[in-house]
């Protein structure tokens, strides 16, 4: 009796032992599959099996942002093929990034540097024609435009890696601190007055961003471009003079006149900037009054050390073009 009790609890032991190694490590991985698959897109257990539900269907985080826009006149089958794309990604990071920026740290300095301006001397030279042309329209001196396009992209060298619908989706679905906060600063969480203060900056951010949002694809509609293909600044501004959408409805210019505006085109790059400077008080007067001048510029970029650099940038190219 004894050993017939024996025999059964081994047998009942390997059983248990079997199933630990060889059974329960695939019932785990279903589970986090499943799991991964809610977190990652909310794909149903119907969905699960097919591939392209996977692949197709948007992630949960875009669907109030794609019912916003549906209710705001934009259609749906055109939002839902947007976010369903693959390059169309949440993007957490930039909160915390843009939360942390301070104009007064960075080293504007550099754009005063002699190989800087030598070169924002020679890229005016070499486009002179246009520069000339856009001035005489416009009233906005070559060398203020020139040092505006060296310091906003290193006169076109940089004008962005981050897919600018990606920036402006990701900011407009931010006001929810759950998303972000993992990507805070070390310590962040523990300071109360920080955590406040965050919350209400991405509140009034993440509306911005939606705006902007909403600008971007009505201009992409009008200029015949995908939205999802323009690459930008953290910020959500694009193109060589660094606009955000809303800048380039309302300042946008079609200087070439090839029937859209591209600011990442020469012509209607600088022409959009100067049109921008114009309608915010910028006359054939301001060169002259170093205070208007900057007060111009700050509408540009609201960084006192921005519109500063820009005015000495313009002085030191004027000064090259001059001296020969």
């Amino acid at each position: 009796m004894n050993k017939l009790f024996l025999l059964l609890l081994n047998l009942l032991i390997s059983l248990i032992f079997i199933t630990l190694i060889f059974i329960a490590p695939c019932i785990y991985t279903n589970v986090s599959s499943a799991s991964d698959d809610n977190v990652s897109g909310g794909i149903t257990g119907m969905e699960r099996g097919s591939k392209k539900a996977r692949t197709d269907a948007p992630k949960n985080i875009w669907r109030a942002i794609i019912k916003r826009l549906e209710e705001d006149g934009f259609s749906r089958d055109y939002i839902y093929s947007l976010y369903s794309r693959d390059e169309v990604r949440f993007e957490p990071k930039i909160m915390p990034k843009k939360l942390l920026h301070d104009e007064y740290k960075l080293n504007y300095d550099k754009f005063l540097r002699p190989d800087r301006i030598e070169r924002a001397v020679n890229f005016l030279k070499g486009h002179k024609a246009v520069f000339d042309k856009v001035e005489r329209r416009f009233n906005v001196p070559s060398h203020i435009k020139a040092a505006i396009l060296l310091v906003e992209t290193d006169l076109g060298n940089y004008t962005g890696s981050y897919r600018t619908f990606n920036i402006l989706s990701s900011m407009a679905v931010s006001n929810d601190f759950s998303k972000i906060w993992p990507f805070l600063p070390q310590g962040a969480l523990s300071d109360n007055a920080y955590i406040k203060r965050i919350r209400r900056i991405m509140k009034r951010r993440s509306g911005w961003a939606y705006n902007e949002l909403r600008a971007l694809l009505t201009y992409c509609k009008k200029n015949g471009i995908d939205p999802v293909s323009i690459r930008g600044s953290i910020f959500g501004a694009f193109g060589l003079c660094q606009f955000v959408p809303t800048s380039v409805i309302n300042f946008g210019i079609d200087f070439n006149g090839d029937g859209k505006i591209d600011l990442f085109s020469l012509e209607d790059a600088l022409a959009s900037m100067a049109n921008y400077l114009v309608r915010h008080g910028w006359d054939k007067y301001t060169i002259n009054d170093k205070d208007k001048a900057v007060k111009v510029i700050l509408t540009y970029n609201h960084s006192r050390p921005y519109a500063e650099t820009v005015l000495k940038a313009a002085n030191l190219i004027y000064a090259h073009m001059n001296s020969h």
